[in-house]
């Protein structure tokens, strides 16, 4: 997989957390929530989508079943912002300040289901632009 390190936490929750290759970018304009007295922290749904692609590729295994999942839930999502041109304005904002290296992550699996999903054109496509 793609974890870096793991830790854990005392009792009692007793939980283990990982932490992940590239999870901050999902939180760098993060909605913070209170839920069960624990603060959480959201992604926005353009970094969320975004992250979602850019970690499919991380996967080990090319039929890894999480690998795909992980690219259908960011396709399908930014196939969802781009038709709000507001919504859409996030993903140009969120993705426009990527640096080169993490635009390219991005773009790579998309490159490589161009002819899989009809939906990957549009979305490729309309990153490109960017």
């Amino acid at each position: 997989c793609f974890n870096t390190r793991s830790k854990r936490l005392d009792p009692p929750l007793g939980l283990f957390f990982d932490q992940f290759a590239y999870l901050h970018i999902g939180f760098a304009t993060a909605i913070q929530a209170k839920l069960f007295g624990f603060t959480v922290l959201i992604p926005s749904m353009s970094r969320f989508a975004l992250l979602k692609i850019l970690i499919s590729d991380l996967r080990i295994g090319k039929n890894n079943p999480k690998r795909e999942n992980d690219a259908n839930t960011g396709i399908h999502l930014l196939h969802f912002l781009s038709q709000d041109e507001s919504r859409w304005r996030g993903v140009q904002d969120d993705f426009g300040s990527f640096p080169v290296p993490w635009k390219k992550k991005v773009l790579k699996p998309l490159e490589n289901r161009l002819d899989k999903d009809p939906l990957v054109p549009i979305i490729y496509a309309k990153l490109l632009e960017i």
